[in-house]
């Protein structure tokens, strides 16, 4: 018997290294039992167990209202299904369009912060969540350990740049997720929220207007060798290679984006959450021209300076490391409090490792692979779409193999453009 684990994957440079990790740990913790772990595009996953009849594990993230449906027929054969909320620290556990009614059928849920454990416990009932910490900032303490040639050779490349980590989604959106997209996938019927979606992303483009002039004009940032715009998971590359087109500014999309900050010598950003990574790296960060209603947030309140046309001042309400014995990010996770961690250990990723041990079901290797072979017969068309799709190939931006070598995991089979690792 056979421990089936999916792990489906929305975006890859940020859930694939923290899904490795978990893997990683269950193997060196239960060698006795025989596992199968499975990375695959989020949207393949119904497909291909559209008629199984095993049991499994799925990791998911967030639980939006259409895998409902799909996971309450699994959960009722006697799989088990679990999730991570993987946007932490700015963003909590209380956004109902990332939740969909019925939630709480979820075997376990595991939560990044505090403020994702009360939230989640309260949707969910507290005996199903666990305050683990999130798995990325595992990988994030032991940066150097796990990318050490990756940090060297981007350095090598880009000598001293200054990194731009995008959050345009909106202002380059790949096909499928233009406005027109996002009012019939998620405000159907909510006009309030479609307009305050509208006004935001009017907002957001101009703002992308005077990012982009000052990456390609601006003399603030002559003394760096390579000055790098990264694009979000979600945004169009071809778009932005496009805004970019002939200046002095490199537009790249893949790999993981902790180790592109470590190489880095400054983050740029509007109000991107990689701030905080940064800030627990002590990175110098900076934020472009914040909204009034973002200087609330803590992307805002770990950028050392501001931006504002064109000159650099420094954030009155940066926190100060030292200064701040209460501190707002080490305070909302576990374990990770000062003193207390050392680069070698992973708490998030062993705590999730040792429920997926414990709570996994096994079921039979003879009856998983026919099965899954029916699912991608009959759904082939489907399948064949959803990798067609920018928007899916947007999202697929890692070398998938690179990284299960980087966590010293032998695959079965494993495709780049297929975004699909079999692990064993």
């Amino acid at each position: 018997m056979t421990k089936i684990i999916f792990f489906p994957i929305e975006n890859y440079n940020r859930e694939v290294d923290a899904r490795l990790a978990i893997i990683k740990l269950i193997l060196k913790k239960n060698s006795c039992e025989k596992y199968l772990f499975l990375i695959l595009p989020k949207n393949l996953l119904p497909l291909i167990l559209r008629f199984s009849q095993f049991r499994c594990t799925i990791f998911h993230k967030s639980l939006q209202k259409d895998f409902i449906p799909f996971i309450t027929r699994k959960i009722k054969k006697g799989s088990k299904v679990t999730f991570i909320e993987e946007e932490y620290f700015d963003r909590y556990s209380d956004n109902d369009t990332r939740f969909g009614d019925g939630s709480n059928i979820i075997s376990s849920a595991f939560a990044s912060t505090l403020k994702d454990y009360n939230s989640l416990s309260k949707r969910l009932g507290k005996e199903k969540v666990k305050f683990t910490g999130n798995p990325r900032i595992d990988i994030l303490m032991n940066i150097e350990k796990i990318y050490f040639k990756d940090i060297s050779k981007i350095r090598k490349s880009y000598g001293k740049f200054a990194l731009f980590n995008s959050n345009f989604s909106y202002a380059n959106p790949p096909k499928g997720l233009d406005l027109n997209d996002l009012q019939k996938l998620y405000f159907a019927n909510d006009k309030k929220g479609f307009n305050q979606l509208s006004e935001f992303i009017s907002k957001h483009k101009k703002r992308f207007i005077k990012v982009k002039s000052f990456l390609i004009e601006s003399n603030l940032l002559n003394s760096y060798d390579t000055i790098i715009y990264r694009c979000h998971p979600n945004e169009s590359r071809a778009k932005a290679k496009k805004e970019f087109k002939g200046s002095r500014v490199v537009v790249l999309s893949d790999d993981n984006v902790l180790f592109w900050i470590f190489a880095s010598s400054i983050l740029i950003h509007a109000c991107c959450s990689t701030s905080i990574e940064a800030y627990i790296m002590k990175k110098r960060s900076m934020i472009f021209e914040p909204f009034k209603e973002e200087e609330n947030s803590l992307s805002y309140k770990t950028s050392s300076e501001i931006i504002y046309s064109n000159r650099i001042t420094p954030n009155p309400n940066y926190i100060d490391q030292e200064a701040r014995p209460d501190h707002p990010i080490y305070s909302q996770l576990p374990k990770l409090e000062k003193g207390q961690i050392t680069p070698k250990e992973f708490p998030a990723s062993t705590s999730i490792a040792s429920w997926i041990i414990d709570n996994s079901p096994a079921t039979s290797i003879l009856i998983f692979i026919p099965q899954v072979f029916i699912g991608l017969l009959i759904s082939l068309p489907r399948i064949i779409l959803t990798f067609l799709i920018e928007k899916e190939r947007a999202r697929i931006n890692i070398d998938l193999k690179k990284s299960i070598r980087n966590f010293r995991l032998k695959y079965i089979w494993s495709s780049n453009f297929l975004g699909i690792g079999i692990i064993k």
